[in-house]
């Protein structure tokens, strides 16, 4: 080995990208929604990302209200409100209306 095993941990099992969504009035905004670590916004054009999970539940993760490790498995946007974004993970549909502030 290369004995660094000690060292390893989880990682994040099925993380997939399931969807990504370009803003129409913002070139710069992208969402993405993926398995097993949830939904993330860009506002400088994948420079960098911020998770948008606040406020989520997931009973089925070591910590239900974490900020990272939600099933997301698609995101959605309005057609004539970009703010206005739809979630669905395992169980729910969630919808924010502050481009994944809240």
């Amino acid at each position: 080995g290369h004995g660094t095993g000690s060292q390893w941990a989880p990682g994040a099992g099925g993380l997939c990208l399931h969807s990504v969504l370009l803003d129409p009035n913002d070139q710069k905004r992208i969402y993405t929604a993926i398995s097993a670590a949830g939904t993330f916004r860009s506002d400088d054009g994948g420079n960098t990302w911020k998770p948008i999970n606040n406020g989520l539940r997931s009973d089925y993760i070591p910590d239900p209200t974490a900020e990272i490790g939600h099933c997301v498995h698609r995101i959605a946007m309005h057609p004539s409100q970009p703010k206005v974004l739809f979630m669905q993970k395992h169980w729910d549909v969630m919808r924010s209306d502050d481009a994944g502030e809240s």
